[in-house]
């Protein structure tokens, strides 16, 4: 065992405030846990374990599934510290938010999300829910050191803050009601091995809501996998956006999200497979609805 391993010390703080302060006190080689299952994917993948470890598990602001309003806009609030398999199994989410069910249902192992938090699947930036929650337009909240701050998930992500800056506490997914006389597609799809810490080769989250006549008047398209961060395909959004859908509009589509979509070639695959499996995944789903 590395000597680094061996002097690292546990911390419980029962508030966030506390917790910041430990963090400042103990000085960089520090790092927050919560189910702990970041801290072995990164063990893992090489990552020397801190001095210093916060465990943000007492800390009961951070936790909880329910329903709350801010500004008469009504949300589904998500503690950082919920189990995805909490999240996974929720009356709420499996009436309301089944594009997260989904998701959560599908990261590792029964065993892993028993335990693997929210929290950290959205801090190691590439999380396999990322893409779902992006497609859900998830709001991010977090904690600086002075107040609570709230911004899109996506931003939040894209300025680094799960690696540097703040202490991620919520994840909040806008309540959304569908339409009369429209058809709503939600679809989350992973593509990757069995092995828990690894990440996912491919993973593909779809928001449309189409009108009677198949109008598409609200679409959200993200993708990720590997160590690409999850993004949402937003030119490929605009070329669909208020067209009907067709098999011509998805020929379109399908050639956008290969030009839009950006991952890396690694190990286990080239870029070019990501970006036709990602593609062949979102308009295999779309098409489906030609005819219903």
């Amino acid at each position: 065992m590395p000597k680094s391993e061996s002097l690292t010390k546990l911390w419980r703080p029962n508030g966030i405030d506390r917790a910041w302060e430990l963090k400042q006190q103990l000085g960089a080689d520090t790092m927050f846990i919560a189910g702990g299952t970041l801290i072995q994917l990164q063990r893992e993948q090489g990552t020397a374990m801190p001095a210093h470890l916060i465990s943000l598990e007492w800390i009961d602001s951070m936790s909880g599934i329910n329903e709350i309003k801010v500004n008469s806009k009504e949300y589904l609030r998500i503690g950082s510290l919920a189990a995805l398999s909490a999240i996974q199994l929720h009356p709420i989410v499996n009436e309301s938010y089944l594009l997260l069910a989904d998701a959560a249902g599908q990261v590792a192992s029964p065993a892993v999300r028993n335990r693997a938090t929210i929290g950290g699947n959205i801090c190691y930036a590439v999380g396999d829910t990322l893409p779902a929650l992006i497609a859900m337009d998830a709001e991010a909240t977090w904690y600086d050191g002075e107040k609570t701050q709230t911004d899109k998930l996506e931003n939040y992500l894209n300025r680094g803050g799960p690696q540097k800056d703040a202490i991620f506490t919520s994840i909040l997914i806008p309540k959304r009601t569908r339409p009369e006389n429209s058809n709503s597609i939600r679809y989350y799809r992973k593509v990757g091995r069995r092995e828990a810490f690894i990440p996912s080769l491919v993973t593909v989250a779809v928001s449309v809501d189409l009108n009677r006549v198949n109008r598409i008047e609200e679409i959200r398209l993200a993708a990720g996998g590997g160590t690409y961060r999850p993004h949402r395909l937003m030119a490929s959004e605009q070329l669909l956006a208020g067209t009907i859908l067709s098999k011509h509009a998805l020929k379109n589509l399908h050639e956008k999200i290969i030009e839009e979509y950006q991952p890396d070639d690694d190990f286990f695959a080239t870029a070019h497979y990501r970006k036709m499996m990602a593609a062949n995944l979102i308009i295999a789903e779309l098409a489906s609805y030609l005819d219903s």
